[in-house]
């Protein structure tokens, strides 16, 4: 998963979504994977929050916003960029798992070649 930015109320902002995102997802806000990556309106606000979080800690700038509820304001702003830029954070599993498995010269896991919902 890379770093990207987006850009809200022209400002960029550094932004990058992967494991720590998921999980404070699932057990701050009861979100799975499969429900961030499906249109629920609800879970943008948390998923852009960790998102930005996650972008500024690898960009190493700070983070200026205290609460998940300020996203909702932003997602005004910034709602259909966010919303192009979901796919780029769900690579496709089996792509993934095949490119580990090339460089450890392992095979991927039984179990673990399933695609998450879009």
């Amino acid at each position: 998963m890379s770093l990207e930015y987006i850009e809200i109320r022209g400002e960029k902002h550094p932004i990058k979504f992967g494991y720590e995102a998921f999980k404070l997802l699932q057990k701050k806000h009861g979100i799975q994977i499969d429900d961030v990556s499906s249109v629920n309106w609800e879970n943008y606000e948390p998923a852009l929050f960790y998102a930005l979080k996650m972008g500024a800690d690898e960009a190493g700038v700070p983070f200026n916003f205290k609460k998940v509820e300020e996203m909702a304001h932003l997602l005004n702003d910034c709602l259909w960029r966010f919303v192009a830029m979901m796919p780029s954070f769900f690579p496709d599993i089996e792509d993934e798992l095949a490119k580990n498995s090339a460089a450890t010269g392992k095979k991927p896991p039984t179990g673990q070649t399933r695609k998450p919902k879009k």
